[in-house]
């Protein structure tokens, strides 16, 4: 646990910690950000404590064999979620940008992260104040950012990502709209 002497709480920074890794799950597949429904909470934490579950790549790759077996889990329910599993990978890059949970970014600076690039990777390519400069971002925004496209782990999940079917494309921008 770490607390900054700027904040008031402490924070866990280990991030393969189980807490860390269930609730980035739960942010991920919500409504707001890759909205895939009939994925709530309690079926992220069931597929984790089963094992079917351990990171954000592992939601396009679930063992529905398995979960066939799962009381609760008929048919028509297995088929909702693969569906709804398989239409989140047309989200529009804003809000993979915030289901990825980088801290302090919510819904509108993901919207202003999603048009300042044509691929999600050409985060990797800009500098602290390249993301001062954009607009509505401030130090402590831009310092996150930052550091997240610098850590190997999480443009790992990115390229899992990406070969499952995720776009790190804007499509906005590709198309020149």
């Amino acid at each position: 646990l770490v607390k900054p002497e700027e904040e008031a709480v402490w924070r866990c920074v280990n991030i393969n910690c189980e807490a860390q890794v269930v609730e980035r799950i739960i942010h991920f597949t919500s409504k707001d950000a890759m909205d895939i429904r009939g994925f709530g909470e309690a079926n992220v934490r069931k597929f984790y404590e089963l094992g079917y579950l351990k990171d954000i790549p592992g939601i396009y790759s679930l063992p529905f064999e398995k979960i066939r077996e799962l009381e609760g889990f008929g048919p028509k329910s297995i088929a909702n979620l693969q569906e709804a599993i398989q239409t989140s990978t047309r989200q529009p890059l804003h809000r993979l940008i915030f289901g990825l949970g980088i801290r302090y970014v919510g819904e509108t600076t993901a919207k202003t992260l999603a048009r300042a690039v044509g691929r999600l990777y050409d985060f990797q390519q800009f500098s602290l104040e390249q993301l001062k400069d954009l607009e509505d971002v401030g130090p402590k925004v831009a310092a996150s950012v930052y550091e997240f496209f610098r850590n190997p782990d999480n443009i790992s999940m990115l390229h899992k990502l990406e070969k499952l079917g995720i776009s790190l494309v804007n499509e906005q921008k590709e198309s020149g709209a």
